[in-house]
């Protein structure tokens, strides 16, 4: 394959720059999980609480069902967003952080934020955009006995040849200006930015998460970031795999 080059810095220059892609992370991180049960280290019906034993979120019933790997992999756990729900709902009641805002916590933190909002279903009963793939990196984290960042890097980008993927822009410089949907034209982030989403629902970005890895985790070594979803992977976005 050979290497193109798209994109820009800003509206106002032409320069080639990296972009933060947020969800591209999920398939990654999946990819590591996948990996490590091919290295028979975890298996997909293993229950979460086996690697996260106070990881128990429950239904309103007050049942704590079973959630498995498997389920973390498919968004079928019965866990979802903030972002989706409206202000005032149980996980805006939790301070559940959904990566891409300002809230310092760390992933320890969060997944307890988490587990004290009830599931939206019986795990495996629906589909749902969740933060599982969050939970699934505090599992490959504790099935690999490393920090998420160092297993991705082992399991996944390094055997690939990413070699300039990782979880925050170590070279800020290099990183396009963040924009958000406004008339008559896109407008520059604040930080932190907040927008509308869906019906009701509302997304707070932090644009800053994406270049200091102590906003997730404090005591964490050089870029050791917990798996939230504006703890994206930088890459050069101006580079896109083609055919050659």
């Amino acid at each position: 394959m050979r290497l193109t080059t798209t994109g820009r810095h800003s509206r106002q220059t032409a320069a080639p720059r990296d972009r933060v892609a947020g969800s591209v992370s999920k398939p990654i991180v999946s990819a590591a999980a996948l990996a490590l049960v091919d290295q028979g280290k975890l298996s997909l019906d293993d229950p979460v609480t086996k690697w996260l034993p106070d990881f128990r979120p429950k239904l309103v019933s007050g049942e704590a069902p079973t959630i498995t790997v498997r389920q973390l992999l498919t968004h079928t756990s019965g866990l979802g967003y903030k972002f989706a729900e409206k202000p005032g709902t149980a996980y805006y009641q939790a301070r559940v952080s959904d990566g891409f805002d300002e809230l310092r916590v760390s992933m320890d933190e969060n997944l307890r934020r988490l587990a004290t909002a009830p599931l939206f279903n019986r795990p495996g009963e629906a589909w749902r955009y969740s933060l599982s793939i969050d939970v699934l990196g505090a599992v490959v984290e504790k099935a690999s006995g490393k920090s998420l960042p160092q297993a991705v890097a082992e399991l996944v980008t390094q055997p690939v040849g990413l070699r300039d993927t990782a979880f925050w822009a170590r070279e800020p410089a290099r990183l396009a200006v963040p924009y958000y949907d406004s008339k008559p034209a896109p407008a520059r982030m604040a930080d932190p930015q907040s927008v509308p989403f869906g019906e009701g629902g509302q997304m707070t970005y932090s644009p800053s998460r994406a270049l200091d890895p102590r906003r997730t985790r404090p005591a964490a070594p050089e870029w050791s970031a917990p798996l939230q979803r504006s703890c994206a992977f930088s890459k050069r976005s101006a580079q896109v795999a083609s055919p050659s």
